[in-house]
């Protein structure tokens, strides 16, 4: 007898707020990315990580998950970017994501389920994406952020405390705020 199971592959309907947030912050990026004096080569790098972000923070704001599919392939994709720029950009990049994933891990357990780990796994991209230069601000302007807008969420009733918020898309502000800064 074969059993088969049906799998739920259907992707959730793009409604305006997610399709908003993911062109805002890829809108915003690339705007960084024209700003800079970098190459070619670089700037394609970060807009394919920012291509690959925009698209979980949308998919977290609409369902409130980071998909697997979209996330392990991504931090192979741009760590991989940076490989083929320089390996020492790649080595950084690695090093910054393996530390915001396990700064993002430590916010997951101590939370005790108020953050999930689809956060940490999209800080390592976010880590990786900024590189050594770019973590500390990403980092910070992440949380810092993402706590004012909860706060503004829970001040003008929009949500209890107990109500859900979808947190990648403060960890993406966080790398286009860095990448402006870092320029």
């Amino acid at each position: 007898m074969v059993v088969s199971r049906k799998l739920s592959t259907a992707l959730p309907p793009l409604t305006l707020p997610p399709l908003l947030v993911g062109g805002t912050l890829f809108a915003a990026g690339a705007a960084a990315t024209l700003m800079r004096d970098i190459t070619a080569f670089q700037a394609a790098a970060f807009l394919v990580s920012l291509s690959i972000l925009t698209a979980i923070a949308s998919y977290d704001v609409a369902t409130l998950r980071a998909p697997n599919a979209i996330v392990y392939p991504g931090a192979v994709a741009t760590v991989l970017a940076w490989w083929t720029i320089s390996g020492g950009e790649a080595l950084g990049a690695l090093i910054s994501g393996a530390l915001a994933f396990v700064a993002v891990l430590l916010v997951v357990l101590a939370g005790r389920g108020r953050m999930g780990l689809g956060d940490a796994k999209v800080a390592f991209l976010c880590g990786a994406a900024t590189g050594a230069r770019g973590f500390v601000i990403m980092f910070g302007l992440a949380f810092a952020i993402g706590g004012l807008v909860a706060l503004g969420i829970l001040l003008l009733g929009l949500k209890k405390r107990s109500d859900p918020i979808a947190f990648t898309p403060f960890l993406v502000c966080g790398v286009v705020a860095a990448w402006f800064i870092t320029g």
